[in-house]
């Protein structure tokens, strides 16, 4: 109980409901509620790891170890481990740089090989306005992405991610600024909507262009809140840290550029700590065009020393971080 012991008697006591609904409908010969996990290796909450079912997918061919892993809850007698798994839920919720290990209560078939084939399916996806010649990995178990671009679906959409779901629960990721300031409000619900009976949608081309960014942007965006938050005291108190919506847009800016998920975050840095009308003016127009022509050059570089270069300091800030690695 080591995780449960950790949480505050009103979040055990809201988590106390649903976990008694979800033992009360399976046994261990009728599953229908499932714990998904992000991988197996390190998994900290099953002690028994050989009731882990490592979801097929060909992107962890031979590495089953680290792929999504389901596992079929027994009934009564997982009512502790359905606690420790809920309660780590939570705490990993508080930081949203670490992993999160406990992706998702799950409520679905009695037959587990049909969440399994679909899952394998869910995570095989092309990007959009990319050639249909080699799929990219995609984290539909991870709550921050799930929930990040679940309100940009359509019902159609919506009707495919879950495919056999009946109802997917998931500790509620804070956004906007540091996790670690949040309380924790339950858990995060949802449920196939309704959708035309003519609209289809191809599972292994799921998102459009902007969806797909928006998923594959959570780890820059958990990258900058984390810096511009320990940082934002050194800069004058007018300056508060950005919305989320303006955050989305600047890495969106960056990915338009072709640049991975860490340069992403040190574009979106950068921007915060000159402002947006040096950007926008003559000379960091010059800057930036001067910036990225220095990444074509060396993409090793970083984007972070590629702009203070560019600009004629040659170093960043002293409210800056250093570069992250370039991805």
């Amino acid at each position: 109980m080591k995780f449960w012991s950790l949480l505050s008697d009103a979040i055990r006591e809201s988590l106390q409901e649903q976990i008694a609904a979800t033992v009360a409908c399976c046994t261990e010969t009728v599953p229908g509620s499932y714990l998904l996990f992000d991988r197996k290796e390190g998994n900290p909450v099953t002690l028994d790891s050989s009731r882990l079912l490592p979801v097929p997918d060909l992107y962890f061919d031979g590495s089953e170890h680290l792929a999504p892993q389901l596992l079929p809850l027994r009934g009564p007698e997982d009512s502790e481990l359905l606690q420790e798994a809920l309660a780590l839920a939570v705490l990993s919720s508080h930081n949203s740089g670490q992993t999160q290990w406990v992706c998702a209560l799950i409520e679905g078939p009695a037959a587990p090989g049909v969440l399994l084939e679909h899952f394998g399916s869910l995570g095989f996806q092309y990007q959009p306005g990319e050639a249909m010649t080699h799929s990219s990995l995609f984290r539909y178990q991870d709550p921050r992405v799930m929930q990040r671009v679940w309100t940009h679906l359509s019902p159609a959409q919506r009707i495919a991610w879950l495919g056999p779901v009946r109802c997917w629960y998931a500790a509620l990721q804070p956004l906007g600024c540091p996790a670690s300031t949040q309380a924790f409000d339950g858990l995060w619900q949802t449920a196939p909507t309704p959708a035309s009976a003519d609209t289809q949608v191809r599972l292994s081309s799921l998102l459009d262009k902007s969806q797909w960014h928006l998923a594959h942007s959570a780890p820059a965006e958990t990258t900058f809140w984390r810096l511009a938050s320990q940082k934002s005291q050194t800069r004058h108190a007018a300056s508060p840290l950005p919305s989320a919506t303006t955050l989305r847009l600047w890495l969106s800016e960056a990915a338009e550029h072709g640049l991975g998920s860490n340069d992403q975050a040190n574009w979106a840095l950068c921007k915060f700590s000159t402002g947006e009308e040096h950007w926008q003016g003559p000379a960091g127009q010059r800057q930036l065009q001067s910036a990225l022509a220095l990444l074509d050059d060396c993409p090793a570089l970083g984007f972070t020393t590629a702009w203070h270069s560019a600009g004629g300091d040659g170093q960043p800030p002293n409210h800056l971080p250093t570069n992250l690695q370039r991805t």
